[in-house]
């Protein structure tokens, strides 16, 4: 195998790009072009992007999703309005992010790579969920309930399922390290 196009499978597509290269970039060949005539495109039909496992525009938006669904709950949670979503936000993101990192460590302490704190944090923001606001609160002096109860449809939707869904991608990105590429996200 060659050194080039080190993160893609060895395929039949992989081989004939390599080929074309080598064939235009080989001095005194049939198909050699010279260095100033040489047109490189680099656009977005995603042949140069990393796809797997999702395409990087998807990616991107789940990563803002997260993002911003992070800050509104601290947001919620620091100004004590609309606790318990606050709190269901934050504990939601803060718990895929540390499964996702232990998954892909294979550990849970920090020390090792694990994602203890923000298990941690999520645990924290879940418990400022369930027992509610408090006195001094803008839930309380706004006269909103403390604590509205947790139906079984709001854990499943707000905890367990963004759990679930984080599983699969992260162990694909373990097997792939573990397979000894440095680059998950390159699978071609």
């Amino acid at each position: 195998m060659s050194d080039h196009l080190q993160s893609w499978h060895d395929t039949a597509t992989r081989q004939a790009i390599v080929e074309f290269v080598e064939r235009v970039t080989a001095e005194g060949g049939d198909s050699y072009v010279a260095p100033s005539e040489r047109v490189a495109v680099f656009d977005n039909d995603g042949t140069l992007w990393c796809e797997q496992p999702m395409q990087i525009e998807i990616g991107f938006i789940l990563i803002r999703l997260a993002a911003m669904a992070e800050l509104a709950g601290a947001v919620l949670l620091l100004t004590g309005f609309l606790t318990i979503y606050g709190a269901a936000l934050a504990a939601t993101t803060l718990l895929v992010a540390g499964l996702s990192q232990c998954l892909k460590a294979g550990a849970v302490m920090a020390a090792r790579g694990g994602g203890e704190f923000p298990l941690a944090l999520a645990a924290v923001s879940a418990a400022i969920g369930l027992t509610g606001a408090g006195a001094y609160s803008l839930d309380a002096t706004l006269g909103t309930p403390l604590n509205p109860g947790l139906t079984w449809w709001t854990v499943l939707v707000c905890v367990v399922a963004p759990v679930l869904a984080s599983i699969p991608p992260t162990l694909r990105a373990r097997a792939l390290i573990a397979r000894g590429r440095k680059d998950p996200s390159a699978s071609r």
